[in-house]
């Protein structure tokens, strides 16, 4: 079992089973225990999906508060979402038989640093000037073309 915290500072609990598991496949369509492209591209870029899979996990717990998925889905926000998706991929682990636990570990820390390299890279071209350059550039181009000084 694992948690997290919303970003109203709320805990909530991330527990799975293979029945589980089996419901959001049928019902979201994602297999959460399969290691291809599908899965990795959900848990690091389809936020709408991840909170919509967070939230069906949480379904008791939300309804146990008197809230609603929207309601769910308002607090899992910013740096909750990371947080939310780090317990999941944990408690993947934690299910998981051993050997297949390492790989699901082994392939998050993989998808986990190459998401950091790609940030550090636009952060990078954001911060060199280059677009700026580029605009300026485009914008001398228009000008000349229009006649323009």
């Amino acid at each position: 079992m694992q948690s997290f915290k919303d970003a109203e500072g709320l805990d909530w609990t991330i527990q799975l089973d293979t029945r589980l598991v089996r419901d959001i496949r049928s019902e979201l369509g994602v297999d959460l225990l399969r290691l291809d492209e599908k899965s990795m591209t959900l848990l690091v870029e389809d936020d709408e999906k991840l909170v919509d899979v967070i939230s069906f996990i949480c379904t008791g717990q939300i309804e146990k508060r008197e809230l609603d998925a929207v309601s769910f889905a308002k607090a899992v926000i910013g740096g909750a979402i990371d947080d939310a998706c780090d317990a999941l991929v944990a408690e993947l682990v934690f299910i998981s038989r051993r050997s297949r636990g390492v790989i699901v570990a082994k392939a998050w820390e993989k998808v986990t640093e190459a998401q950091d390299k790609m940030t550090a890279k636009a952060m990078e071209v954001l911060e060199s000037g280059v677009i700026e350059q580029k605009i300026d550039d485009e914008l001398k181009k228009m000008s000349e073309q229009l006649g323009m000084p």
